[in-house]
């Protein structure tokens, strides 16, 4: 058995992951800024060389803590690195760095409606100033008006923009989701509504790439499922579990997969390209039992897992969980003493270091919080209980990982939905099962489409599962008390929480008091900035004036944790649940009276 000394990626990730942080910042780097941060970094290799190859030896040295710290600031300065190199504005051909008069776009992604009109992601191929066209990058999210006459581009398509693009609006109200800066983390940093005779599609002179192959494909596998009889909800659930896409489970399904606390169904693929791998694993652990098969049996699992990410369409999830996933399996191939700690870390560190955005993403946050808790608190949890027969241990294993998954989950939960699930075990002891008949279900149905009998035959059991699973979600989240909504917490909070949550399981598998003493003293610090966030908001005095649409004019006192909302035109459902979300980030406790006012 590995010790936990002896787990150098585990150790030096928490300072390359803060390095990446803290390279994402509001302000543009300029390339004075990426030359000192490169400086640095080849300084600290040059000392980190010096210390190991010297003649002397000093790895033997007594102060060898210096290694350490040289280590771990190397790891630093290349997370800062790698975040600067990230910013695609560093260039001088970004378009935020030119005042264009129109600007040549490739469509990106597929367009999706949003509300009243259609949305969609473009990057900037070159741009127009003063009559003069230049190379120019970056992307922009596009909208297209809601017109039926209008058709629509695909992936690969080029587009001739005339309309003039906008800066992304600042987040308006408490409480809203900050849109803006999710965009800006994924390099998007401007919008364009395109209006009549604002836009132009070119002609198609150029053989389509592999996005729009792949884009291709996916709506292919989708007509698979629309030939099934799924429509609606059940078309996207069962999309959303065979490809890792929810662009078609509508918003009350979402919510209702939220409050149940079985979200990650949805949102976290890694878990249905598991199944898919335990699967497949479990088959060739019959076939190929002895050790010198080991790489045959691991090149047969690399071909497996990815052609099940190319049979879903290689969204982005998929690849993301099959890239972690092969990078394990890969590790403990090589390796005849593995430590998943460590082969995890190594994992984070190749798709943080290729695309550092991710770090930011909710899904992939959730998806190695998820996977930490069951490799780190499941094996204790499970070994507390001996529960007799198959069936029971079956049952007593389920359990064991909904509530280690759920456990390292839910200051994350916290922070992004401000809720928690309440019924979050009977939910995923329930709802785990039929996903996962639903999710071979749907990968049955793409594999025997072209065999008519056979996808008519699994048709039918496929929309009854469906329906069953969205109906069953639907129940939970009705039931009473099926959630506590209206927490907020910051970054700090959600952070506390989660190092005490480490700590603690520290304390339960290790058996050392000092960790027991360091949960304790976070969990003071967390208390602490609750108590003075408690005395500082009681002396609050605030007015705010509400950014909502069609013309209202909302303004809203705030003194303590009351407050008071005058109105120019009585409040429709939507507007007040804006208003109610806000005071609750606000931490309002008192609910608001809203009436109207001429005066307002």
């Amino acid at each position: 058995m590995i010790s936990h000394r002896a787990r150098p990626l585990v150790r030096g990730l928490p300072f390359f992951l803060c390095g990446i942080c803290l390279s994402f910042g509001e302000a543009p780097f300029q390339f004075a800024d990426i030359l000192v941060a490169g400086i640095l970094l080849f300084l600290s290799l040059f000392v980190f060389s010096f210390l190991v190859f010297h003649k002397n030896g000093w790895l033997n040295y007594r102060y060898r803590w210096v290694i350490g710290v040289v280590v771990f600031s190397t790891l630093l300065l290349l997370g800062v690195f790698i975040g600067m190199l990230s910013d695609h504005r560093i260039s001088r051909h970004h378009f935020t760095h030119h005042n264009q008069q129109a600007i040549l776009v490739r469509m990106e992604e597929s367009v999706v409606q949003k509300g009243k009109s259609f949305r969609t992601v473009g990057r900037i191929l070159a741009m127009a100033t003063q009559d003069t066209w230049k190379p120019a990058t970056g992307k922009i999210l596009i909208y297209f008006p809601a017109e039926k006459k209008i058709t629509l581009p695909e992936i690969g398509d080029r587009l001739l923009v005339t309309t003039p693009i906008s800066i992304l609006p600042l987040m308006q109200n408490p409480g809203q989701f900050d849109f803006t800066a999710w965009l800006e983390r994924k390099q998007i940093y401007a919008s364009v509504y395109l209006k009549e005779n604002g836009w132009y599609q070119l002609p198609d002179i150029e053989c389509k790439d592999w996005d729009y192959r792949l884009s291709s494909f996916r709506n292919k596998l989708m007509n698979s499922f629309y030939q099934a009889g799924l429509r609606g909800n059940n078309a996207g659930v069962v999309a959303a579990l065979v490809m890792g896409d929810d662009t078609d489970v509508d918003a009350d399904l979402m919510h209702a997969f939220s409050a149940s606390g079985t979200l990650h169904i949805l949102s976290v693929s890694g878990m249905h390209v598991a199944l898919v791998y335990s699967v497949i694993a479990a088959f060739l652990g019959l076939l190929f039992r002895h050790k010198k098969y080991r790489w045959w049996k691991l090149t047969l699992i690399l071909i497996s897992l990815w052609s099940y990410a190319i049979l879903t369409g290689c969204s982005p999830a998929v690849q993301r969980a099959a890239a972690m996933l092969s990078l394990v399996v890969t590790g403990k191939t090589i390796s005849r003493i593995t430590d998943t700690w460590n082969l995890l870390a190594g994992s984070l560190f190749i798709l943080v270091g290729l695309q550092p955005q991710l770090l930011f993403e909710s899904g992939f946050q959730l998806s190695y919080a998820a996977v930490a808790g069951i490799v780190g608190f499941y094996p204790w949890l499970y070994q507390r209980v001996t529960p007799s027969g198959r069936v029971g241990d079956l049952i007593w294993k389920s359990v064991c990982v909904a509530m280690s998954a759920q456990l390292f989950t839910f200051p994350l939960g916290l922070y992004y939905f401000h809720q928690f699930p309440n019924y979050f075990l009977p939910a995923n002891l329930l709802i785990i099962p039929i996903s996962t008949v639903v999710m071979f279900g749907g990968i049955g149905l793409l594999i025997s489409s072209p065999v008519t009998p056979l996808f008519d035959l699994l048709a039918g059991p496929v929309r009854f599962l469906a329906q069953l699973l969205s109906q069953t979600v639907f129940l939970f989240e009705e039931l009473p008390h099926a959630q506590l909504t209206g927490i907020w917490v910051s970054r700090l909070e959600c952070l506390l929480l989660t190092t005490s949550i480490i700590l603690a399981t520290f304390f339960l598998v290790r058996r050392r008091n000092q960790y027991l003493f360091y949960t304790i003293l976070v969990l003071s610090v967390f208390i602490f900035s609750q108590i003075v966030k408690y005395y500082v908001q009681s002396d609050r005095i605030l007015c705010i004036q509400w950014k909502l649409p069609e013309k209202m004019e909302v303004i809203s006192v705030v003194y303590g944790n009351r407050s008071v909302t005058w109105s120019n035109v009585p409040l429709h459902q939507r507007a007040q649940q804006t208003i109610h979300d806000g005071l609750d980030a606000l931490t309002v406790s008192i609910q608001y009276r809203s009436f109207t006012s001429n005066t307002a």
